[in-house]
Order: structure tokens, then sequence, then C-alpha cells
């Protein structure tokens, strides 16, 4: 029998008819019962209530959030219910560590670069130790490592504003690293060093400006935060005497120092990118719970509304 000579019965052509009209008449039933999708204001609006500030470098900065009065953990609390303040400081961490690690490590922070508004880099103090040191970074690589994670930085989000943290200060004129003592004095530290690597980073920021612009500004912890002298002669300058109030183990911040830190932190956001200053970031939700609709009546829209208005 050719196909066109094929008939279907009678019984199954009506059975396919039927059939084919409950599938009509089901995806119809749908359109009409189905609830519609959530709408997706209330979401987006919490997520973008939320900036991210993302602190970066060695224990300066990891010290800053796991010990009492950190800076980091100061920083918290002032952007409270505005600021999502990331923290990522890596004790003995030099810049060429961090600088391969950098990348793949803001991706894993946020794939929406634009929620970062802020950075802050505070690097160097592993740098300086003394070559004997697998921490030891020359000067001048130093110098590199820093521009490259400025240049990083910027590139990841060029919109963010960039805080470039000097190495500190120490309050001791020598200091042995780790296991080291004077009598074995194969790794050290220098209050001179420290001085140097300041220099290297307030003049690569200086150099950085003409081509990232206003986000990018320096903190210089020794004449803003610490001392208040420009030059310094360390055969008199007694650090001990001027520093030791300031430092918990000659170059770690105590709870004073990470607080005069965390208020120099502050200062510059204020004086620079008031755009980023806590009085001018609105809470995330309302604070106004006087006038939130009573949890009693259990009104869903009312509460959205008010959420998220």
């Amino acid at each position: 029998m050719s196909i066109l000579q094929f008939r279907v019965p009678a019984a199954s052509a009506t059975a396919a008819a039927a059939c084919a009209l409950l599938v009509l008449a089901f995806a119809y039933a749908r359109t009409q019962t189905s609830p519609a999708p959530p709408a997706p204001f209330a979401v987006a609006h919490h997520a973008a209530g939320y900036p991210k500030f993302v602190l970066l470098g060695d224990s300066l900065t990891e010290f800053g959030l796991s010990q009492p009065g950190g800076w980091c953990t100061r920083l918290m609390a002032h952007y409270s219910r505005k600021v999502d303040v990331v923290v990522r400081g890596f004790a003995s961490y030099n810049s060429y560590w961090l600088s391969l690690a950098l990348e793949p490590m803001l991706i894993g922070i946020t794939r929406n670069p634009s929620e970062v508004k802020m950075f802050t880099l505070l690097i160097g103090t592993n740098d300086y130790v003394n070559p004997p040191s697998n921490k030891h970074v020359p000067l001048d690589k130093y110098a590199s490592n820093l521009r490259k994670l400025v240049l990083q930085l910027n590139k990841f989000s060029p919109t963010a504003k960039i805080l470039v943290i000097s190495p500190p200060p120490m309050s001791v004129s020598i200091i042995y690293d780790g296991e080291q003592t004077p009598e074995n004095t194969k790794v050290y530290a220098t209050i001179a060093n420290a001085k140097l690597y300041r220099d290297a980073c307030l003049a690569t920021v200086k150099e950085l400006q003409t081509i990232v612009g206003p986000g990018l500004a320096s903190l210089d912890t020794w004449n803003e935060v610490f001392l208040k002298q420009q030059n310094y002669d360390f055969g008199k300058f007694n650090a001990s005497v001027q520093l030791g109030e300031f430092f918990s183990d000659f170059r770690h911040m105590n709870a004073e120092g990470n607080r005069l830190l965390f208020e120099a932190v502050v200062k510059v956001i204020d004086d620079r990118w008031q755009e980023l200053c806590q009085s001018k970031i609105a809470a995330v939700l309302p604070t106004d719970y006087q006038n939130a609709p009573p949890a009693s009546a259990e009104e869903d829209d009312a509460v959205k509304n008010w959420l998220f208005e």
C-alpha cells in the first residue's frame, strides 16, 4: 500500500485528536494558574546594598583581623550594615608571592568587580628582611611588584579606589627574624631598611597616580600615623622610645597602633573619597523598625514593601 493510500482508523484518529486537545488544554491551564516569577528587585536591591572593601597584605593585615582591636576589625565595625569588608592578609608573605596569588584570589572574592569600591594594600614588611631569608625581595623588585599589584587591582575593578599603605617603622633598630638570635645573625630586619622600602612604596604610588588617577592614594605610616618627623637620623633616633607604645613585638602593631592606623585609613577615605564616607553610605535594609508592619499580621507584601521600597 502506498503512503497516499494509507488510512488511519476512525477510532485512532479520534484518540489522537483527544490527546492533542488535552495537551493544549494543559498548556493553557499552566499559563493561567502558574504563579508569576518572583520580582528580581528584592534580591538585586539587597545585593546592591553591600559594596565591598577588600583589604590585602601580609601579617599586618591578617593580624588586623585576628587580634583584638585590629584595624581591620575596627573598619568592619565602622561600616557595619553598610560595607562588606573582606580581609585577605597572609602572614610572612612578600610582594612577589602576593602578586602571583592576587588574580585568582580576586575572582574568588567576587564575580562582579563593580561591587568592590575600595582596596587597601599593605605589603613590604617581609620584603626588607635581609637576603638569607626566603622572604627577601630586593628593593627594585619590590617597587616592580608593587606596581604590578596596583595595576592588577585597577584592571580588575577600574572604578575601585586603591589605598596603598606604606610598610610601617619598627620599634627597634634591628630585629632578628623568626628563630634567629643576636648570636645567630643570619636573618634580621632593620629600621633603616624599613624606611628604604617605605620610600620606594610612596614613590611608586606617586608615579602610578599619573596612570590610575585620583582613585589611587598612599598612606605614609611613618609621617601620617606613628611619627611626625620628616627626617630620620638613625644614629640619634631612638625607635623604642618613640614607637614602643604602638608595637607588640617590635614589628606588629598592638591595639593602640591598630587604632591609629584605622583612624588614618578612615581619614584618607573621608578626605579624598567622600562618596565612601561611612555617613554617605546607606544601611542595608531599613533601620526604622518602628515603621515595620507588625509581624503578627503576617502581611508579606507589606513587609517586602517596607524592606525594599
